[in-house]
């Protein structure tokens, strides 16, 4: 299929589109085994339209599976049209594409004009949403000469289009498998459907679940086509027969009339009788099938009256049960009134609980609120001690520092003061420069201002020590009043937080109290309407199960009732369907029986016109018998002249041959003539040598 992907890639270059790779493949596999498999590939109108016409100019494709492909209408519309041209393809799948509005009616158009479709799949479409398009698609189904299989499940096919496909199929003669499963056909369909099968011969299978049809109809549906299966063997075996017969007939009639006129004769007679037999046998049938009507008839009409009787007795049971089925509602509206009234009273009373409920948590949630409020200042009072606390030991601690560095400067300044002894160093002083001044002026000088630095030093050292003893004692006291005012704040938060406590195990245990007393109160009062509910439903149940023992009764009548129905219908049915097979009979062997006088017409025409054939061959046989004579004639001259020539040419080598006899005689003479010289010209030279005895050969 070369030439297909040519046409199908010269044709994108023409659009200016870039061919598909998926399309390429699929017409590359389809040269291989013929069949173009697309399924679930979803393409652009432009691309079934270029499809549509390789197929239209392809005859190496036999099958075409697009399903699940979605194709759009106008793709659709372009491959159907191009399809109609096609001459190879006998399979075409369209399943799950969504055909609608004036695509049905193109594939009925698409049936008209294609003699070679043998097999169509349009499942799981949308056709019988357009009734007008439908009915054209059956025109185009009733028309086709070709299509053997069709699948119509899942599209929504309504009962107005089952009325148009059993016209189709009464006027069909080649269809012979048909799925109308998960339709919408209904009743009348079926009838219609049945109707429509009693017409045509050829259908062999049926597929009609899903199609609100009753079962009784998809019976006699599926029960139907194996009778019809073995008619249409019947009918080709008598076909086949027929033909058989006639091949033989012909031959015979031929030998026989090249043979004699008489036996061609005989042989008319012999038709005529067979036709007559034949004719014979149609009527003793069409007899035998009329009696076999009547008494059919007879019994239906009696199974009728019985199934009468059975349906007023029905009648009257459906009416009892309809009158049981009013008390039963009654009692049930009863019982549904105290349901919803047992109802409301659990609601009121749950309400009254959620409401309780609620209160109680939200004064829990008060009270955890205080709970909480109290503790988040309990343990803030509990921070700022501890802060207090550790302030006062701070305190404390640089109190103690303090003290320490006051000895530390006590202890220096004793130290001083015994080094310098204390207030006497100056006189001291003054007694040493006077004995000093006297051997050393420079030495009193340096020792004078190293006592002076000296004396400088200390006085600063008691006014740094001074002020060292004011601070102290200012801090001492503002920590002591610090702290007296945090043991204050303390003393305080802790008689507070006493008091919270005793609040709150107060109101808690008020609190408690009152919960338990709404619980006791409620509990008292469901307690005591509990006990009515229980009643009432006691009773109601005891009411209930009453009436479901009677209506267990009354459904056990009526099934009694519908089986004996329904064995009565079967009863009726079997009749029917045996009715039925003998109209079919009937009508198949009126058929066959005109077909028959049909064909011996048609045979007489065809023994005449080979009487006038085998007359022509007699005249033409006469023809050539004389021209074989006059040749025959010819041909004695001409042996007789080859005689008389082959005679000739046999005396003339006779005469040769004795010439040639003569010559070796005159031969041998000359050698024996000769031998007798040389024996003697021998014997003449020496006595003893001798030649040997020749032996001639004349």
């Amino acid at each position: 299929m070369v030439s297909a992907v040519k046409i199908y890639i010269k044709l994108c270059q023409d659009a200016h589109f870039a061919p598909n790779d998926d399309v390429i493949a699929a017409l590359k596999a389809a040269g291989k085994s013929g069949e173009l498999n697309l399924r679930k590939h979803t393409l652009s109108s432009w691309t079934w339209e270029s499809l549509g016409r390789v197929l239209s100019s392809s005859g190496a494709v036999f099958k075409v599976d697009l399903s699940d492909c979605l194709i759009p209408s106008q793709g659709v519309a372009c491959l159907l049209g191009h399809l109609t041209r096609n001459t190879s393809v006998h399979t075409l799948v369209l399943r799950g594409n969504n055909i609608q509005s004036n695509n049905v009616g193109r594939i009925g158009a698409l049936l008209k004009h294609n003699g070679n479709l043998k097999k169509l799949s349009l499942e799981w479409n949308s056709m019988g949403l357009f009734p007008e398009m439908f009915s054209e698609f059956c025109e185009g189904l009733s028309v086709n000469m070709s299509l053997e299989s069709l699948d119509l499940k899942n599209n929504q096919l309504p009962p107005e289009g089952a009325r148009d496909l059993a016209r189709a199929i009464s006027r069909n003669k080649t269809l012979k498998y048909l799925d109308l499963r998960w339709n919408n056909l209904g009743w009348n369909g079926g009838q219609l459907l049945q109707a429509a099968l009693k017409k045509n011969m050829s259908l062999t299978k049926v597929k009609a679940q899903g199609n609100y049809i009753p079962q009784e109809i998809v019976q006699a549906l599926e029960r139907r086509t194996p009778n019809d299966v073995d008619h249409l063997a019947q009918s080709e075996f008598l076909r086949q027969r027929l033909a058989h017969l006639k091949n033989m007939e012909e031959k015979k009639l031929v030998q026989h009339a090249l043979e004699s006129k008489d036996k061609m004769a005989e042989v008319v007679k012999l038709e005529q009788e067979r036709s007559k037999e034949l004719e014979e046998l149609a009527k003793a049938n069409e007899r035998k099938l009329q009696e076999e009507l009547e008494r059919s008839n007879s019994r239906v009409s009696q199974l009728e009256n019985i199934l009468s009787e059975r349906e007023a007795t029905i009648s009257v049971l459906q009416t009892q049960l309809q009158e049981t089925e009013a008390d039963l509602k009654n009692t049930r509206d009863k019982v549904a009134d105290r349901e919803s009234h047992h109802s409301t009273i659990a609601v009121e009373r749950y309400e009254r609980i959620q409401a309780l409920t609620s209160q109680l948590e939200e004064k829990e949630v008060q009270l955890t609120r205080t709970e909480a409020d109290a503790e988040r200042r309990l343990t803030a009072e509990q921070r700022l001690t501890a802060e207090l606390r550790a302030r006062v030991q701070s305190q404390e601690e640089e109190d103690e520092r303090l003290r320490q560095d006051v000895a530390q400067l006590n202890d220096k300044l004793k130290a001083l003061a015994r080094q310098h002894e204390g207030t006497n160093l100056r006189t001291r002083l003054e007694r040493v420069w006077e004995l000093v001044d006297k051997r050393n002026p420079s030495y009193i000088e340096r020792l004078l201002c190293s006592t002076w630095t000296l004396l400088h030093e200390h006085s600063l050292n008691q006014e740094i020590l001074s002020k060292c003893e004011r601070e102290w004692e200012a801090r001492t006291t503002k920590l002591q009043g610090e702290n007296k005012v945090l043991t204050e704040r303390l003393e305080v938060s802790e008689r507070g937080k006493a008091k919270l406590g005793a609040q709150l195990a107060l109101e808690r245990a008020q609190r408690q109290e009152e919960v338990a007393l709404a619980t006791q109160q409620t509990r008292a009062r469901e307690a005591g309407k509990l006990v009515q509910l229980e009643e009432r439903v006691s009773s109601l149940r005891e009411e209930k199960q009453l009436l479901e023992t009677q209506l267990a009764q009354s459904n056990s009548n009526i099934t009694q009732l519908q089986q004996q129905n329904s064995s009565l219908v079967a009863e009726l049915a079997e009749p029917q369907r045996r009715l039925a097979q003998l109209h079919e009979e009937l009508s198949s062997e009126r058929v066959s029986s005109e077909r028959l006088k049909q064909h011996l017409a048609e045979r007489n025409s065809h023994e005449s016109e080979c009487r006038k054939k085998v007359e022509q061959l007699q005249q033409e046989v006469e023809a050539l018998q004389k021209q074989a004579r006059e040749q025959d004639a010819r041909q004695a001259e001409r042996e007789r002249e080859k005689d008389n020539d082959l005679h000739k040419l046999q005396k003339l080598l006779s005469q040769r041959d004795k010439d040639i006899n003569n010559i070796r005689a005159d031969e041998v003479e000359r050698a024996g003539v000769l031998y007798s010289a040389f024996s003697k010209y021998l014997g003449s030279l020496s006595p003893s040598a001798s030649l040997p005895q020749l032996s001639l050969r004349t």
